[in-house]
């Protein structure tokens, strides 16, 4: 099925680092530019408490006024996934908002009797592309609950090898969340003491 079949999001994942996150907001400009019908996922908040930022305030907003000032992306194509009340961003929001803010717009979080196709691009970072795809699946996994299908294109990433090689703390991570009973089986995480779940929007 084509792009123009579906409705279309592109989520510009938050870093601190201003050089990665500049470069994740120009990738993002070109899939919104390409296709003017497709919305932008501005997602991030404020970073953990053990990195600091380049920006004080909650990186979505960064990412929300360089799209409109720098590339020209009107404001109403931009979803601020920002505004989800979490004190600090990471991958496990950002998915979770992603398949949030999919299932909202697509179908009200209302299961539909039709079913609606969507095609989510995440603007990342070549060596947090495996750990983005993974996380994203597993959110949007419950839409198909609601008659959404989400087709997941992230073509960013670094392959396993190439991340053995070059970014243990990635394979970690990955390891990880892919335990057993981790957050890929269960869906669930903690954050600050409360269980979360990608199945409970």
């Amino acid at each position: 099925m084509s792009k123009k079949n579906k409705l279309h999001f592109v989520s510009i994942e938050g870093n601190w680092d201003k050089d990665i996150h500049d470069k994740r907001i120009a990738y993002g400009a070109s899939i919104l530019k390409e296709d003017e019908f497709s919305f932008a996922i501005a997602s991030g908040t404020y970073a953990p408490p053990s990195y600091s930022s380049f920006y004080e305030g909650r990186l979505g907003e960064y990412t929300r006024e360089t799209l409109i000032k720098e590339y020209g992306i009107q404001a109403m194509r931009i979803l601020p996934a920002y505004l989800f009340p979490y004190s600090s961003t990471y991958t496990i929001i950002d998915a979770f908002a992603n398949a949030t803010l999919i299932g909202w717009v697509s179908c009200g979080l209302k299961k539909r009797e039709e079913e609606i196709n969507v095609l989510l691009e995440p603007s990342t970072s070549a060596f947090h592309g495996q750990r983005v795809e993974i996380l994203n699946h597993r959110a949007c996994k419950y839409l198909q609950k609601l008659g959404v299908r989400v087709e997941l294109l992230c073509k960013n990433k670094l392959s396993y090898e190439a991340l053995e090689r070059e970014h243990q703390e990635e394979i970690t991570r990955l390891q990880e969340m892919q335990k057993r009973e981790g957050l890929i089986t269960t869906g669930e995480w903690l954050d600050h003491g409360k269980r979360k779940s990608y199945d409970d929007m």
